[in-house]
């Protein structure tokens, strides 16, 4: 396709009639991007563009579920911080349109982590998104995934990283084991991650009171435990004068943030592919700690 029809489609996205508008108010459940386009391939590459670009902004903030039209938006508003917005530059003129790449794939991980910590604290408020879990969403990703982030965390049953951090079908890539425990198969679904899906961040993501962190505390210096063997090296060395382990902190906060740091390192040591990203800039690594309590993720 030419540049100049590709433009034309492009265009024709957004002149869309307010009779249009009126039938997609009329059906809130689906996304409904027409033209008087009458190519079939045409009118398909219309309704991937404005469905792409809906599913990047829908990642990090939600879209309401009001009566009225849906509309695809020209300029976009990006989240600086929780709780705070400011807009973006304005989109791009129709005649360069065509060459943006809308793939979340592309997301750089400072973006990624913004949208983590906001979707925190719309958990904190209680006002999670009410998009992407719906038939459509299966439907669209029942071929591929694009999720822009990948998170380690905890196999805890309080503590699953979708619901934490409110993020919806393909957004997030979650590998979970008790305390964060590293071995062959963590690390090649990592890798595996990486090199398919090409997100950009890694969150290790522990949290308070944990039991596997307990486990590894309570057990003897010869235990030949492995799950007490892989998370004991990461934890602060705590004894008193008899060597005896001394009190440890409150919700085990100190020993947990130090096991979460500690499997993110285990990453990098025991992987050259996620080392050689790192030190390239190409991937981050971020350790998090979840408390329980409060639900708040604290990131490091």
């Amino acid at each position: 396709m030419s540049v100049l029809r590709t433009s034309v489609v492009i265009l024709a996205a957004f002149a869309v009639s307010s009779a249009e508008f009126a039938h997609a108010a009329s059906n809130k459940n689906r996304i409904v991007a027409q033209s008087n386009v009458q190519d079939p391939a045409t009118r398909q590459i219309v309704r991937t563009v404005a469905n792409e670009t809906l599913k990047t902004i829908s990642t990090k903030d939600s879209i309401p579920d009001v009566d009225g039209p849906i509309l695809v938006p020209t300029k976009v508003e990006v989240e600086e911080a929780p709780g705070t917005r400011a807009p973006a530059e304005a989109a791009p003129s129709p005649e360069v349109s065509s060459k943006v790449n809308l793939d979340v794939s592309t997301v750089p991980a400072d973006q990624a982590l913004l949208w983590l910590k906001n979707g925190n604290t719309r958990y904190l408020k209680n006002t999670v998104r009410k998009d992407g879990s719906k038939p459509s969403d299966r439907q669209r990703l029942s071929k591929s995934e694009k999720p822009h982030a990948i998170v380690l965390a905890c196999s805890d049953s309080r503590v699953p990283p979708e619901t934490v951090f409110d993020q919806s079908l393909g957004e997030i890539y979650v590998i979970r084991t008790a305390g964060q425990a590293i071995d062959s198969a963590v690390i090649a679904s990592i890798e595996h991650a990486v090199e398919t899906l090409d997100p950009k961040l890694i969150v290790v993501l522990g949290h308070t009171s944990c039991s596997a962190v307990q486990t590894a505390l309570d057990s003897d210096a010869s235990s030949v435990d492995d799950l007490a063997s892989v998370i004991r090296p990461r934890l602060p060395v705590r004894t008193n004068e008899r060597g005896i382990a001394s009190a440890t902190s409150k919700g085990l906060e100190t020993e947990s943030s130090a096991n979460a740091h500690g499997a993110a390192s285990d990453l990098i040591q025991k992987s050259k592919i996620l080392r050689q990203r790192v030190e390239s800039g190409a991937l981050v690594i971020k350790p998090a700690l979840y408390h329980l309590d409060s639900g708040l993720v604290k990131f490091y």
